[in-house]
């Protein structure tokens, strides 16, 4: 499973609105890579759908190369 804290900073490293990165982590501050896996599913959902509503799809692609969603997305 990707890595909350490596996403959060791809998210600022390739600029995607405040806006955005701050409806993705809402209620998931505390949020990082030993939390248990059923959370940190639904943030990345939460993230998905947020993203894939509100960006450029390849920005978002771009996003999940950067953190290996490639293949846990079918986005190959």
């Amino acid at each position: 499973m990707p890595c909350p804290e490596k996403f959060r900073e791809t998210l600022a490293q390739l600029d995607f609105p405040q806006e955005i990165t701050d409806r993705i982590n809402q209620g998931f501050e505390d949020l990082v890579s030993s939390s248990p896996k059923k959370k940190k599913a639904l943030y990345f959902k939460r993230a998905t759908d947020i993203l894939c509503e509100n960006c450029d799809m390849e920005a978002v692609h771009t996003l999940y190369e950067h953190n290996a969603f490639r293949l846990c997305l079918g986005l190959s």
